[in-house]
């Protein structure tokens, strides 16, 4: 797929996958849309999320990745999915730090601190 679209068409592939899926389950999110509610979505949807602080910035952990054989065979770029998932329910920019497709544990995505509400 990569080797015939090229890498970047694939990104935007995968970013564009990732926003219209959280537009679908944006209405579907219990609470107010709060970092809280997307945790509690994202592990409905299978992915073991935890919600972690690390020197001020907010990061979400993923220990079960919803595209892993996909990530696996294409790489990181597919996380583009996740990333624009997340940052769609949330209205907010977010950073993949860690992802398994380049052999982390986890996957984890450091948030925009203006969209945590305490």
């Amino acid at each position: 797929m990569i080797e015939r679209e090229g890498v970047e068409m694939v990104r935007e592939m995968m970013a564009r996958m990732g926003a219209e899926q959280a537009s679908y389950y944006k209405e579907r999110l219990k609470g107010n849309g709060d970092v809280e509610s997307v945790m509690e979505l994202l592990n409905d949807l299978g992915s073991f999320a935890v919600l972690e602080r690390d020197n001020g910035q907010i990061i979400i952990k993923e220990y079960n990745c919803l595209i892993y054989e996909i990530a696996m065979e294409f790489g990181e770029d597919m996380c583009e999915f996740d990333r624009n998932f997340i940052g769609g329910l949330l209205n907010s920019n977010v950073e993949l730090k860690s992802c398994m497709a380049r052999g982390d544990r986890f996957c984890s995505f450091a948030l925009n601190r203006e969209i945590v509400r305490d």
